[in-house]
């Protein structure tokens, strides 16, 4: 499982370059995608590709999951806590779960 906690670093310059998969799941509503790339922008996350998919709710009452994959290239992040900050508010905000996977 994925998880939203950013690895710990010695130096912010050494998450730089880092390639990573940001995976983005929950109940599906226009602009997530926005707020999610805005999110990725704003804290120098290059995204290389970007795949979305919505799963169709099983029931009349149901809802739509739309997942996002965005592979990603990192950028020097300022404070590693304030976008672990950001992503948390972000998820309780819109409903979602975010992971980060990042390469080896």
């Amino acid at each position: 499982r994925a998880s939203s906690k950013l690895p710990r670093r010695t130096t912010t310059r050494s998450s730089e370059g880092k390639r990573a998969v940001v995976h983005v799941k929950g109940p599906d509503r226009p602009g997530i995608t926005a707020d999610v790339t805005r999110l990725l922008a704003q804290n120098n996350f290059n995204i290389e590709r970007l795949e979305t998919h919505v799963t169709p709710a099983t029931d009349v009452n149901g809802t739509d999951m739309f997942e996002i994959n965005a592979f990603v290239q990192t950028g020097r992040v300022a404070d590693e806590n304030l976008v672990l900050a950001q992503v948390t508010s972000l998820e309780k905000e819109l409903g979602i779960t975010i992971g980060f996977d990042f390469a080896k």
